[in-house]
């Protein structure tokens, strides 16, 4: 134990190299969680705005005004609806942060 003097070269590049191999793989992995955090939360958007429409459409009887919404994080929320006898179906569509089409419908009597 009298000779030790310290971390080698060595020791100081492999210490080096385990750090840089975890960044590089943690820091792709957390840019995927984000994005699809903000889709979930854009989904959810699109979820509460379909049953506003839906509830705005059961106490009135009348057809949406509006065609397009913008949400929180500038994603547009495209508004179509489809009138019949029965009632009416109005779906949602978007294209999430995460780069996939998203639609959700909902059906009111």
């Amino acid at each position: 134990m009298n000779n030790c003097k310290g971390y080698f070269l060595l020791d100081a590049m492999i210490g080096l190299s385990i750090f840089t191999f975890m960044v590089v793989w943690v820091l792709p992995q957390m840019t995927l969680i984000y994005e699809e955090r903000l889709s979930l939360k854009e989904k959810n958007f699109g979820i509460q705005l379909c049953h506003n429409l839906l509830q705005e459409w059961v106490a009135t009887k009348e057809e949406p005004s509006r065609t397009l919404e913008k949400g929180k994080y500038g994603t547009e929320f495209e508004v179509s609806w489809t009138n019949s006898t029965t009632g009416i179906e109005i779906c949602i569509d978007w294209k999430g942060k995460n780069n996939r089409n998203e639609k959700i419908c909902g059906h009111a009597k």
